[in-house]
């Protein structure tokens, strides 16, 4: 046993001088020379950079709240009732886990910009000659695409913890005369308040290292980030130290709501209350009767699915001839065969499935060391969840530093690599834990009887009872590397583009056909991704 502990604390070296190595100096790198007496000056003397800190504030915290009370009563319906098309519903708000931003705010753009389909139809109705909502380029177009994401991660993370909530505690309420108010204060609340406090902490982290969705939608300085504008100085103008300076101030700030993430990740409610033996509170039957409830179903599918939908109409669109009028088309998909489309789908499936390669592996070692050391698996998931935190614009940012220190320059892919393993690796790490946390240890024990050696145990019993572990954290991080767009901007070699960053200027270009047919087939690959996580296991955020 003895042996065994030692081989996996030597082979726990790997993974945390990789992380050191490739994420921790970069970051240091960054907060070092942010933080110096210019990059602070800079940015604390600057009252635009203020606004910005304060804008990323309000946008984070008002898309967190509209996410949270949006999303609570689907959390509610999801734990409470029954109904035909549930297991849909919780298929359909898994799907934003994987959608690549840059093709939701395609989506989003083709549904309420000015020309959109909404305005469109409004106009028809009307018969005004002016779009009369205008949405796009404000803080508005910014929180709807940030609802979209996150009214349903709101949902994941509530109603999994309600529908387990014991019958015995309501009864014991209501036998003490209380009512339903005061039952949803005294037994509701206390139950979920670490599942609500986890998934806004998460939700405020996204939408403030939102970065694609407001760099699009945002329309100008005026709606501007930390994110954007980090990107801005380091890209543009070549302000890098004010750049890290702004870098160091938000990875603060995340690195905050990341910890109180962790924190409450780890109670199920804020108080030890027994579980019940007479199980969970039964389901009630949705009917006719529950309006309110019906309606807000139809309102979930809608405004999850209208966006992807848009942009699968739109990709089978083109205008016919000279005139006006549109027809269907394929000439958007025959376009792949050219260099400038295919080549951007190549890039991005080679770069995607070295991300999972890389991530599985370290997943792997990581996990099997929380198994063993539970007293600390606090400590390491701190340590390797700490990227959560941390945007792929600033680790891009303190990559570039540290090559300019070194005097050298790494292939850009290699870089694109190992800042898209940074970003999956805590939910790689989640998915492979959560598996290997259901091994039967009496197995193991069984095969040590018989003479077997770590790496054969490994093999034959640990393997085979985590493959659906592997499957799931493979997938979902081949899905997300395949949608990253902050990284490919930042260091991607010339000539080297990704699908999303393809769409990224296709849509700058204003060809929206073309980009539609693009991030079609990214919103393929990343749906057949998330059928496949359906069917072999979950994401634990």
């Amino acid at each position: 046993m003895k042996e065994n502990r030692l081989f996996l604390l030597i082979l726990f070296i790997i993974p945390f001088l990789l992380l050191l190595a490739f994420f921790y100096v970069p970051v240091i790198t960054v907060f070092a020379t942010g933080f110096s007496r210019e990059g602070l000056g800079a940015v604390l003397g600057d009252s635009y950079c203020r606004r910005i800190c304060l804008f990323s504030l309000k946008q984070g915290a008002l898309s967190t709240l509209l996410s949270a009370a949006i999303g609570f009563p689907g959390a509610y319906i999801l734990a409470r009732y029954k109904f035909r098309g549930k297991n849909f519903i919780k298929a359909l708000i898994t799907v934003p886990y994987v959608l690549p931003p840059i093709a939701a705010v395609l989506g989003i753009v083709l549904l309420i910009g000015n020309n959109g389909i909404i305005n469109r139809a409004l106009m028809a109705l009307s018969g005004a000659e002016q779009p009369p909502l205008h949405l796009l380029y404000n803080l508005k177009a910014i929180l709807i695409a940030h609802t979209f994401y996150n009214i349903p991660l709101f949902i994941r993370f509530v109603y999994p913890v309600w529908e387990k909530i014991p019958a015995s505690l309501y009864e014991a309420g209501r036998s003490l005369g209380a009512g339903r108010w005061r039952l949803f204060r005294t037994v509701t609340c206390p139950w979920l308040l670490c599942a609500f406090i986890a998934a806004c902490a998460l939700i405020f982290v996204l939408c403030f290292m939102s970065f694609s969705i407001v760099l699009v939608l945002g329309g100008g300085p005026q709606y501007s980030t930390l994110e954007v504008e980090i990107y801005k100085l380091a890209r543009t103008t070549s302000q890098v130290t004010k750049a890290c300076a702004l870098g160091g101030l938000e990875s603060l700030i995340t690195l905050l709501f990341i910890s109180v993430y962790t924190a409450a990740g780890h109670q199920r409610s804020s108080y030890s209350i027994p579980l019940g033996r007479h199980g969970a509170v039964p389901e009630k039957k949705l009917s006719a009767r529950s309006f309110p409830a019906l309606l807000y179903i139809v309102f979930l599918i809608l405004y999850v699915a209208m966006p992807m939908a848009t942009i699968a109409l739109n990709s089978f669109t083109g205008k016919s001839g000279w005139g006006k009028e549109k027809g269907l088309t394929l000439n958007w998909y025959k376009a792949f065969a050219q260099p400038n489309m295919y080549n951007p789908v190549l890039n991005t499936i080679f770069i995607a499935i070295a991300t999972v390669i890389c991530a599985i592996v370290l997943s792997l070692i990581i996990s099997a060391v929380i198994s063993r050391w539970p007293r600390g698996s606090f400590l390491v998931q701190i340590f390797f969840f700490a990227s959560l935190g941390i945007s792929s614009i600033l680790l891009s940012l303190g990559y570039m530093l540290t090559i300019s220190a070194l005097g050298f320059r790494p292939n850009g892919k290699l870089l694109l690599i190992a800042v898209h393993t940074a970003a999956v690796l805590p939910f790689t790490i989640k998915a492979i834990s959560l598996f290997y946390s259901r091994i039967n240890r009496r197995c193991i024990e069984c095969a040590q009887s018989l003479g077997a050696k770590p790496l054969r145990i490994l093999w034959t019993v640990k393997l085979p009872m985590i493959k659906n572990g592997i499957f799931t954290a493979g997938i979902f991080a081949f899905a997300v590397s395949a949608g990253e767009v902050n990284g490919a901007l930042m260091l991607a070699p010339e000539g080297f583009t990704t699908m999303p960053v393809a769409i990224y200027r296709l849509i700058g270009a204003y060809r929206f056909y073309q980009a539609c047919a693009m991030g079609t087939v990214l919103l393929l690959i990343c749906i057949a991704a998330f059928y496949a996580i359906d069917r072999l296991g979950e994401i634990s955020l």
